[in-house]
């Protein structure tokens, strides 16, 4: 749908909100963004609620029992709505 490369000095979660602030509008429908923990805490959240009020974030975590990398299940998914004409 929609990517921004910026320099790798740029945090995660702040290059996201910059992504995310680039699709206001673009898609409506977007409901759900489910994203892994770099995208958790209040300054993400404030600045996705500021610019996508009715945007959910779900945090995928890793599993406390993992030592290493592990494969997360869910990660950077958005779920659409899409409403069919009556």
């Amino acid at each position: 749908m929609h990517a921004i490369v910026h320099r790798a000095d740029i945090q995660d979660r702040d290059g996201g909100i910059v992504l995310m602030a680039t699709l206001f509008g673009m898609y409506p429908f977007l409901q759900t963004l489910i994203a892994d923990a770099a995208y958790q805490g209040p300054k993400f959240r404030r600045a996705l609620a500021h610019i996508l009020p009715y945007l959910r974030v779900d945090i995928v975590k890793r599993s406390d029992q993992v030592n290493g990398f592990a494969v997360l299940p869910k990660r950077w998914i958005v779920t659409v709505c899409t409403m069919l004409p009556s």
